[in-house]
């Protein structure tokens, strides 16, 4: 059971490793004080292309696959789901300030803060996930029961190349 609840932390560790490593780069560009080449904006542009669909990707695996087993004998905590809807709201808003990146666009500045808002979400949540889920999780069923459900979600042929790309990293 260890080994089947070590892949949901390495599942979230590659989302957190890929919000610190967005909020480096991003840093790292404002500090230039330049206006983004066209080719970083892009860059920037199809990265977060990725990353969302990593992010919408895992939470359905957790909204249609994993959660709905583990109700079937706890009482998973409503909120963690409904965490997801904020999440993506807000998402909404970084798609929004991604999408207008340009030089007479949305500023680096104003997409850094509202990263910063998304980290401040998106970390205490998996913590929160791992905190309750996992011990539930192994508590409350076998090992076999949940490496069905993991498979599943690992072996998907519509998962995006980018959860297993973040997951192997």
């Amino acid at each position: 059971m260890y080994y089947l609840s070590f892949r949901w932390y390495i599942a979230h560790d590659s989302i957190r490793n890929e919000v610190d490593e967005f909020k480096s780069a991003l840093d790292a560009t404002i500090k230039r004080n330049e206006i983004p080449k066209d080719w970083e904006v892009a860059s920037i542009q199809r990265w977060w292309r990725s990353h969302y669909d990593h992010i919408h990707s895992h939470h359905l695996n957790e909204d249609i696959k994993l959660n709905p087993f583990l109700r079937q004998r706890i009482v998973y905590p409503e909120k963690l789901e409904a965490d997801h809807v904020v999440l993506v709201d807000h998402m909404k808003t970084i798609g929004n300030l991604v999408d207008g990146l340009s030089e007479t666009g949305t500023s680096l500045v104003n997409l850094s803060s509202a990263w910063d808002d998304y980290m401040n979400m998106i970390k205490p949540h998996l913590l929160e996930e791992e905190y309750y889920g996992i011990p539930l999780m192994r508590a409350y069923f076998k090992e076999q029961e949940i490496g069905k459900i993991v498979a599943e979600i690992v072996g998907s042929k519509t998962a995006p190349r980018e959860e297993m790309g973040a997951f192997i990293y």
